[in-house]
């Protein structure tokens, strides 16, 4: 299972060319398509939110990993990186200890190793914030370990987020050579619409492939991906599988959605060739887990009706904020209502989980250059915390 998971991945990472006809010409037009685009960036940095309330944004680089052949074959993510800490430590533990989990929280933004981990930690802290406390060092442990089921994927996340930057980019070295893999064995389908562009839509079915985790065998049976026609990127990409316990099948999915692409920036404000989504939503399909959905569905309703009263209770305060304070905290505050929307939504209908990720700032820079942006990013945000 692996070997699927980093393949899909991979073809996020490339893009096929208009005249391709099947999958293994498609993947090998990305990969040249591709590699023109990421020449000459030999990093980029982000911030990414989600919105949730008690998550702080994430601050990620990622360096550039070359090939045998000298050229560019893809990113790893430097997390937190030896820069970030740095800039963090400046702010102290407690900022600088948030800001490292936002970072490892993230990852699944750029990559699916870790989506299902990152679904039950950012539950996690959002219940923990609800309780007015933050999680636990041991808490935090477990949680990072992986708690639904997919051990495949736990592994992912193990290997991407090792601190050795060698395992980093065998990482990255197998996932292209995995794609070219999954390439021979998927069919190119047809062309579909996708978010209001022309696609390719590549399947590939009859995957059967099986993991044990935690009593529940886990069943890829299918993934679809969508590749732009015409921009060459990746728009989307699907896995559905049969989650089997006790002689009961239940189906499930994880399907991952990009939009907004935008040119990543240069320092000085220019466009570089290299786009990159600035929105990402992610969704995990799980069949029903516990029986005692029924009372945490009350709770969260309970607690949806709490943050309703709240933000109208809140409301009237921030009349006395500066114009631009009170647009931001009006849409924290509106963020943290549709999270609990959310989790009543998901508890009454347990197949499905959604996470929207959003970038707000990217660019392509050194280290030191992330470093000295992100010492700047951290006070912007501590001002803000003071000005409450």
């Amino acid at each position: 299972m692996r070997k699927l998971i980093l393949s899909t991945v991979a073809a996020m990472l490339f893009a096929p060319a208009a005249n391709a006809q099947t999958a293994a010409e498609i993947f090998e037009t990305m990969q040249q398509r591709e590699a023109a685009r990421m020449n000459g960036i030999e990093g980029f940095f982000i911030r990414e939110t989600t919105g949730i309330p008690n998550t702080p944004d994430a601050f990620l680089y990622f360096e550039a990993v070359k090939g045998d052949a000298g050229g560019t074959i893809g990113f790893r993510q430097v997390n937190p990186g030896e820069a970030a800490m740095k800039a963090m430590d400046q702010m102290g533990p407690v900022n600088g200890g948030g800001y490292g989990m936002g970072s490892m929280m993230a990852h699944a933004g750029f990559t699916m190793y870790s989506i299902t981990g990152e679904v039950v930690y950012l539950i996690a802290v959002l219940e923990a914030g609800r309780q007015g406390r933050t999680l636990t060092s041991d808490e935090k442990e477990k949680l990072i370990v992986f708690e639904l089921g997919l051990n495949a994927m736990a592994e992912g996340v193990k290997e991407a987020l090792v601190d050795d930057p060698e395992k980093q980019i065998q990482v990255v070295k197998d996932t292209a050579s995995d794609a070219k893999e999954f390439a021979a064995q998927a069919d190119f389908v047809n062309a579909v619409s996708a978010d209001g562009h022309e696609a390719y839509f590549l399947f590939q079915d009859g995957l059967n492939a099986t993991q044990e985790a935690d009593g529940v065998d886990y069943t890829i049976n299918s993934v679809g991906l969508l590749i732009d026609k015409d921009r060459h990127i990746a728009l989307g990409m699907r896995f559905d599988g049969v989650a089997k316990r006790k002689g009961k099948s239940e189906p499930f999915f994880i399907q991952r959605i990009d939009r907004k692409h935008q040119y990543l920036k240069s320092m000085n404000g220019g466009d570089t060739t290299m786009l990159i989504p600035h929105e990402t939503t992610m969704t995990l399909g799980l069949p029903s887990i516990s029986k005692k959905d029924q009372k945490d569905l009350a709770k969260a309703r309970k607690d949806l009706a709490e943050a309703r009263r709240e933000f109208e209770q809140n409301r009237g305060q921030l009349d006395a904020l500066p114009a631009n304070q009170r647009a931001r905290f009006e849409e924290m505050m509106e963020n943290a209502l549709k999270q609990a929307e959310r989790q009543v939504r998901l508890l009454e209908n347990k197949q499905t989980m959604q996470i929207t990720k959003t970038v707000v700032d990217a660019r392509a820079g050194s280290v030191a250059q992330y470093a000295e942006w992100l010492k700047e990013e951290i006070k912007k945000e501590d001002a803000i915390t003071r000005a409450q």
